[in-house]
């Protein structure tokens, strides 16, 4: 066997390695609670819509694995890892509506620099609402 061909199967079985949980059936990766007392639940912890300063997905230049990044005004972070499951717009489109309306002023404020809205309504003709 060729060392091109070697490397090709250490690269896959390194990436099947990264991708394997993300393909356990019935696995919950997050969980979330709407409403004003909402908030995203994880095996690391419950983090309330009002105490995040941050949240985006982010890919692992390494793995190339997607995780949702929260930080919040605790100073902690929490990453989890999505496996590709969710895309862009999905994501978007989760945190406009359920999370959004009851996250800080900071926290909006910062969502609104990072979000791309004209991009959400060219792809799914999304709206935020005025108010």
């Amino acid at each position: 066997m060729s060392i091109r061909g070697r490397f090709a199967i250490q690269h896959f079985l390194y990436l099947l390695f990264c991708f394997l949980p993300g393909l356990i059936p019935g696995r919950t990766l997050v969980t979330l609670i709407k409403g004003r007392d909402g908030s995203f639940e994880t095996k690391k912890g419950r983090v309330p819509f009002t105490s995040i300063k941050e949240v985006k997905l982010l890919q692992n230049r390494l793995t190339l694995v997607e995780r949702i990044v929260i930080k919040t005004f605790e100073g902690r972070t929490y990453k989890i890892p999505v496996y590709g499951i969710i895309q862009d717009y999905d994501f978007c489109l989760l945190i406009e509506l359920y999370v959004y309306p009851y996250m800080s002023p900071e926290g909006k404020q910062w969502w609104d620099g990072w979000v791309n809205l004209k991009w959400m309504k060219e792809v799914g003709k999304y709206e935020r609402p005025a108010g």
